[in-house]
């Protein structure tokens, strides 16, 4: 996790755009900002700049902001669980780019991983309770 995190960050700094971190104060108009949210999720990295109020209103809803413009206004809001899931949801179709897929399968490998790690070690220590018991 912390791999694909610092990663992310090194490919969003590349980038013209500044990362904006979670508890960082910053200017809602400044449309060169990246924010990324406290959970960490992907926000179509490589995509256009999408402004920090856009994407601060999808994390709201533990959704991903998608960077093109909707019929119902500048940017919609697409659940995360519909990002690369075979169907465009986005008015562009950006969720299901192969660069943002690889991103999100990398990052939902390392989830996964992340999961049975924490999954093994509950396991461990309450066999190790049950032990002393």
């Amino acid at each position: 996790m912390i791999r694909y995190v610092a990663l992310l960050i090194v490919f969003l700094a590349s980038s013209t755009a500044r990362v904006i971190q979670p508890s960082q104060t910053i200017n809602e108009n400044d449309e060169d900002s990246i924010y990324i949210p406290p959970h960490h999720r992907l926000q179509m990295a490589g995509q256009p700049s999408i402004p920090v109020k856009a994407l601060r209103e999808c994390a709201k809803n533990n959704s991903a902001a998608c960077p093109s413009h909707s019929i119902d206004g500048p940017y919609s809001c697409i659940s995360t669980d519909c990002i690369c899931d075979g169907r465009n949801d986005c008015p562009r179709g950006e969720d299901e780019q192969k660069s943002v897929c690889h991103y999100h399968r990398v990052h939902m490998r390392e989830m996964e991983k992340q999961r049975k790690l924490l999954s093994m070690m509950s396991e461990s220590s309450q066999n190790d309770v049950e032990d002393l018991d």
